[in-house]
């Protein structure tokens, strides 16, 4: 729990008696608790909702979790971009899965990364893109492993390329993925074949071109090239598939999820033929390269073994998300919540609900809770809204085309503690036959309830059993003045009083000053 306090105990004490005896009236002083921002979150629960590292000024702020691409079975490779690419002897897995990375060595390929920067602004999913920069040689190379779809001698049937591509100009030659190889003799014929799969941007189109990849029966040399029909502006993002279907042959590439072109990979060129499935040679340098001579951004890059959804995903598609903040404890039972504040962002119609609860629990509260109360940032709750403990849940709404996210930077709570009475002053005893007289000055709180008295035979040590009204402490009520009965003349006693207020579970006050008596018998 992290809070701005404006005073300590001890010196908001002193203010308090000041103002007691100065004007009685003006006793309440609101304090702030800040979540968020510099100071942090503390412990959350999430629920769709992700704590990114920068947002608001740098700090961390709250949104909903997009629809990032996860790994599942037919993953071959997954990159994310989402940070700064480690040394390559760092192994950093999102999951089990091989593939789901940010950047790392894993079971599929190995990933060595040249020149390349992640950008947080610039981005489709997650928390980040790749930035190339071709004046500085960017440069992402994958080395495939056992088991990976580009591993030599790889027989391929149905597969899937894909990535959003943000281009920072469109003219120039950029290759967007190469690879190249060589099959073995007797792997496609008797003589060595070279191997070649391009996808390249070149005056404002897309081109992708397969050399030697797709295998037909009569061992010949086949390649196969589709290309962009529409002419990609610079500094926008779409998304780019490659498709390839091994019942029918069909090689197909959209934009955005619109056909651009189809080819098929069979001895016809269209649906009925026979088909040419891919074979990957076991020689050549076999490697991977992603974003040569690329300027602009990469996101969501991924590589699967079967033939994917040509609709890609809004980034909050069907997303609504929760995030339960931990109690925040506002010191005493009957701490008064004056007012919560926020900032907060909600683009185009995309939204913020907030809710609250306050009370006497520490114990975090589930969203299925029924006692939830909407409240909205800035308004001043009624007087009577008192606890020790408050509990937040904002619920995330995207907007209605599910590209936007609202994002939550900070919380102020403002609140007015409960404090304990001032200690009663003026304390004075007056002896009298088996008993002594008490008096003191009125507290002036108007919660206070009433008042003990403590009484022993050493200072400050009131564990004094003679009194007929009881063992100490004595509950006296509201009163002051009270003749302590029942004690032994010619015995020293001494004795404190304390105030005690209202609240559910009554705060007593410090002791008074100790006064001492000793009873007699001799009329005064």
């Amino acid at each position: 729990m992290n809070r701005y306090r404006r005073f300590n105990i001890s010196a908001r004490l002193l203010v308090v008696l000041s103002l007691f005896f100065t004007f009685p009236g003006l006793y309440a002083l609101e304090e702030e608790i800040v979540l968020g921002r510099e100071k942090g979150w503390g412990p959350l629960q999430h629920y769709n909702t992700l704590l990114l590292e920068r947002g608001f000024q740098g700090f961390s702020d709250i949104m909903l979790v997009d629809a990032a691409y996860s790994w599942d079975k037919e993953t071959d490779l997954l990159l994310h971009f989402d940070s700064a690419p480690p040394s390559p002897s760092l192994v950093r897995k999102k999951s089990d899965g091989p593939g789901e990375i940010l950047w790392t060595r894993q079971n599929y390929y190995t990933i060595t990364p040249k020149g390349i920067v992640p950008e947080s602004n610039t981005r489709v999913f997650g928390s980040g893109s790749a930035m190339f920069d071709r004046s500085s040689s960017s440069i992402l190379q994958l080395v495939p492993g056992p088991g990976s779809l580009f591993s030599p001698g790889t027989d391929w049937r149905d597969f899937t390329i894909e990535f959003w591509l943000y281009p920072a100009e469109t003219e120039s030659s950029q290759k967007i993925l190469s690879w190249e190889g060589v099959t073995l003799p007797g792997e496609w014929g008797e003589t060595p074949k070279s191997q070649a799969i391009r996808c390249e941007l070149s005056r404002t189109r897309l081109t992708w071109r397969f050399d030697s990849v797709f295998r037909p029966h009569d061992t010949a040399p086949f390649s196969l090239e589709l290309r962009g029909r529409r002419e990609l502006m610079p500094r926008r993002w779409h998304h780019h598939m490659l498709r390839f279907d091994s019942r029918t042959g069909l090689v197909e590439y959209l934009i955005d999820g619109r056909v651009e072109d189809i080819r098929y990979a069979n001895n016809q060129d269209r649906e009925n033929g026979t088909v040419f499935l891919p074979f990957l040679g076991s020689a050549g340098n076999r490697q991977l390269t992603i974003g040569e001579n690329l300027s602009g951004f990469l996101d969501e890059f991924r590589i699967s073994s079967v033939f994917r959804d040509s609709d890609p995903p809004a980034p909050y598609e069907n997303r609504e998300g929760t995030v339960l903040i931990n109690p925040v404890d506002l010191e005493f039972a009957a701490s008064r919540l004056v007012r919560i504040d926020s900032s907060f962002e909600t683009p185009d119609d995309s939204d913020i609900f907030f809710y609250y609860q306050l009370g006497d629990s520490p114990f975090m509260y589930l969203p299925d809770n029924e006692h939830w109360k909407a409240f909205t940032p800035g308004d001043i709750f009624s007087p009577d809204t008192r606890g020790r403990y408050l509990h937040l849940m904002a619920t995330f709404y995207p907007d209605g085309k599910e590209r936007q996210s609202p994002v939550l930077s900070d919380i102020t709570i403002t609140y007015e503690p409960d404090l304990p009475p001032a200690p009663p002053s003026g304390l004075s005893a007056r002896p009298q036959d088996g008993a002594v007289l008490l008096t003191w000055s009125p507290v002036p709180d108007p919660d206070l309830e009433g008042y003990k008295i403590y009484y022993g035979s050493a200072p400050g040590r009131y564990f004094g059993q003679d009194s007929e009204e009881g063992p100490s402490p004595i509950d006296v009520g509201n009163t002051t003045e009270f003749i302590v009965s029942g004690l032994q003349n010619g015995r020293l006693y001494y004795f404190s009083v304390v105030a005690y207020d209202a609240s559910p579970r009554p705060y007593q006050t410090l002791f008074s000053t100790e006064v001492s008596a000793r009873p007699h018998g001799r009329s005064q």
